[in-house]
């Protein structure tokens, strides 16, 4: 086996690994976020209370002059014109309803669906790495692990842009800001998309490569 591809697959899968694990906080702070707080409360009072705040993130545009936000630079004491592009806040939590419970049913789920995925696309290049290092490249495990890549990565698009819709929806409904109109943003999502396609056609370039070796094998 060539050298030079045990280490090109060697990076590709360290990168692969880096850019999940990079966007593995933004992904998931809100949800942290709240369990951590949730967690205090309940460290300070002795008992569990129901929530007292909803944590939410959007994306805003400011609704006149772009930069409308004043910020203090303390290195030289002059003030900073900012723009503001996210918010995160805390809010009252909304009035109970079985729609409302079943939509946060649904939104756990999903983000537990997500964290299943983000820890189960490291295993699969893990194992796929090994396979480069054992020099078993070209062989249908491999396939079909990349396949199985391709597909959660394309999930994890999926379950964050309906997180996202969600997000936006909710705040759109509830928030009404002076200065910012609350704006929908995929952010980075599109990125698993892209990640997730490439990595399916990159398997099915395998697969035609791994035929080929074994016609050739036969003919040989």
């Amino acid at each position: 086996m060539n050298k030079r591809l045990k280490i090109i697959g060697v990076i590709f899968g360290i990168i692969y690994i880096a850019i999940l694990g990079f966007n593995l906080p933004s992904q998931m702070g809100e949800f942290t976020d709240g369990f951590r707080d949730g967690f205090n409360s309940v460290q300070k009072t002795g008992k569990r209370a129901g929530r007292l705040y909803d944590i939410m993130q959007f994306d805003v545009q400011p609704k006149g002059e772009r930069y409308n936000d004043d910020l203090q630079n303390l290195a030289s004491g002059e003030t900073l014109k900012a723009k503001v592009s996210t918010f995160a806040v805390k809010i009252k939590p909304q009035e109970p309803s079985i729609g409302k419970e079943l939509f946060v049913i649904l939104s756990g789920i999903v983000a537990f669906a997500i964290l299943f995925i983000l820890i189960a696309i490291p295993i699969l290049i893990v194992i796929i790495i090994r396979s480069i290092v054992r020099n078993n490249v070209f062989n249908l495990k491999n396939i079909n692990l990349l396949k199985w890549i391709g597909y959660l990565l394309v999930a994890l698009f999926v379950f964050i842009l309906f997180l996202n819709i969600r997000e936006y929806a909710t705040a759109k409904s509830l928030i009404e800001l002076q200065n910012y109109k609350i704006v929908f943003s995929m952010g980075d999502s599109y990125m698993y998309l892209i990640m997730g396609v490439a990595t399916l056609l990159f398997a099915e370039i395998l697969k035609i490569a791994t035929k080929m070796k074994e016609e050739n094998d036969l003919t040989i």
